[in-house]
């Protein structure tokens, strides 16, 4: 059984995973980072047009040359489209098994799961839409458990990753004709890629001591200092105006400070420092005012991640 699969597959009640060795653990994880630039050099590899047809000008020189002696041998239209389909399929299955190899089974496997076509595509389309990404790039390192949440995320995109590779291998048709190509890879490049910036982010920024202490908590199963509750929406809603006002305040924190979505991310639930944030952009509000404007950003930072006030700079820094 994978690392990820102890950690977070289905378990007994009250089961309690302890890695026994957890330097093994850890070696598991750090082997996985590095592969994934690798994996994701695989992906760029398949190429489609916007309608995720075969297109013949999108085959290599190098494939068309071994090719070139069949082909002025075959004057028929249909055939030299087959030759290409057959291609296709047999260059998009090498990527296929190479990004399946990279995800070692150490690590995370799918042995005895069985999911139908449907369940496959909706889990793909899910965990890759704009919507689960941007809670990925918002999550807050408030307490402990943000990295299991990580982790955890990280699990089930891994698990789908495999599931559809597993079923492209199994009908190789659906390489051509059916498959999501856009879901998968935004699951990879979008998703999968925004929670190792998000690890590799904290880790170059000064906490990898707190980081691995967390990891070292989570691989040998002690208990984890827990999330704040979620943040409540302010009584009789956010009205029209605070949303300009928060807005505004974004705006200029993203203006003012370098790397101003991860400054916020530190300070959102810091009372003092957020409510001399507030006072610093939105000045002259009462302490009751603030405190409401506090409130409406914690609430709008846990649900949508500021993804819905038009920010001018957000989509620079992420």
């Amino acid at each position: 059984m994978g690392l990820l699969n102890r950690l977070f597959g289905k378990k007994e009640e009250g089961e309690k995973v302890v890695l026994k060795d957890l330097n093994e653990a850890k070696k598991i994880w750090e082997a996985y980072v590095v592969s994934f630039t690798i994996k994701q050099d695989a992906l760029a590899g398949i190429e489609r047009d916007e309608k995720g047809k075969i297109e013949l000008k999108r085959l290599k020189d190098k494939e068309l040359k071994e090719m070139q002696i069949e082909i002025d041998l075959i004057k028929d239209p249909v055939k030299i489209r087959e030759k290409y389909h057959e291609l296709f399929i047999k260059e998009h299955l090498k990527i296929l098994n190479l990004m399946e190899s990279l995800i070692s089974e150490e690590l995370v496997n799918i042995k005895g799961e069985i999911k139908t076509q449907n369940e496959i595509i909706k889990d793909l389309e899910r965990l890759s839409s704009k919507k689960e990404v941007d809670k990925i790039g918002w999550l807050t390192e408030e307490g402990e458990a943000w990295v299991n949440d990580l982790m955890e995320k990280l699990y089930e995109i891994l698990i789908t990753e495999l599931h559809a590779i597993k079923m492209m291998k199994g009908n190789p048709e659906l390489i051509v004709n059916d498959f999501n190509w856009g879901s998968f890879r935004r699951l990879v490049n979008d998703a999968e890629a925004r929670i190792l910036i998000k690890f590799s982010t904290w880790l170059e920024g000064g906490e990898k001591k707190q980081i691995q202490k967390i990891m070292h908590k989570i691989f040998s199963g002690k208990p984890l200092k827990p999330r704040r509750p979620e943040a409540k929406e302010p009584e009789g809603g956010i009205s029209i105006e605070m949303e300009n006002t928060i807005s505004g305040i974004i705006n200029d924190v993203l203006e003012t400070y370098d790397n101003g979505l991860v400054f916020l991310g530190k300070v959102i639930y810091n009372d003092s420092r957020l409510a001399k944030l507030i006072n610093e952009f939105s000045p002259g509000g009462s302490k009751e005012e603030v405190k409401k404007i506090m409130e409406a950003m914690r609430y709008i930072y846990e649900t949508e991640g500021f993804v819905d006030l038009n920010l001018k700079k957000a989509k620079e820094e992420e």
